[in-house]
């Protein structure tokens, strides 16, 4: 009863925000939710909208991406016990940055299309399979008697940076694809920075 008294439930979430090997990984996943949210918010005006795809063309689209994300999810499961979290987040996020900025260029040069800016964004995504499993366990993993404060915080920020993420795409949409590339390069970028900046090197105890 006492951990979700309000003055108590603010400490808590301050103390896991002090916390860098928390830190780093949630709010380089936050830039990650807000990346995906742009591309959910702005993706059908841009397929469908500017390059006319039919709906059901966007689908397929849609989940040849989110596919990406299942194969990573699942490789991800099997080389976690080999491979240190840390180097396996620290490899994904330089793959998600380098097609965030991939994307980011395609989308506002002449060579803007359906295939340049899918191809950089299933890098993205599949880079994304090895980023979120990682980066939830290693978030909470110092914090075992904490788990349920850390899980809610992780969650309720990933949303706050979604939602953000989304009203910031439908504010920037000016009829082209270069607002929703740019954002995405963007928010690849910080995701990257913050982890690289934040997380320290040494990992705590039980992150591996």
């Amino acid at each position: 009863v006492n951990a979700i008294q309000p003055l108590r439930m603010l400490r808590s979430f301050a103390y896991l925000i002090r916390n860098r090997t928390f830190s780093g990984y949630t709010f380089s996943l936050c830039f990650l939710f807000a990346m995906l949210y742009t591309f959910i918010s702005s993706g059908p005006f841009v397929f469908i909208g500017i390059y006319g795809l039919a709906p059901q063309e966007f689908g397929l689209i849609f989940t040849a991406i989110a596919s990406t994300f299942i194969v990573a999810s699942l490789i991800t499961g099997r080389i976690s016990h080999r491979v240190g979290p840390r180097r396996i987040y620290g490899t994904a996020i330089l793959a998600t940055a380098a097609g965030g900025v991939a994307l980011a260029l395609a989308a506002s040069g002449p060579y803007a299309g359906v295939v340049t800016i899918v191809a950089p964004m299933m890098v993205i995504s599949c880079s994304m399979g090895f980023l979120m499993p990682v980066a939830f366990a290693t978030a909470m993993a110092p914090h075992p008697r904490m788990a349920g404060m850390a899980s809610a915080l992780i969650g309720a920020l990933i949303s706050g940076f979604g939602a953000a993420g989304g009203a910031l795409a439908g504010w920037a949409f000016d009829g082209s694809a270069m607002p929703m590339g740019l954002l995405i390069g963007l928010y690849c970028v910080l995701a990257m920075a913050t982890f690289f900046l934040v997380t320290p090197r040494s990992p705590a105890p039980g992150t591996g």
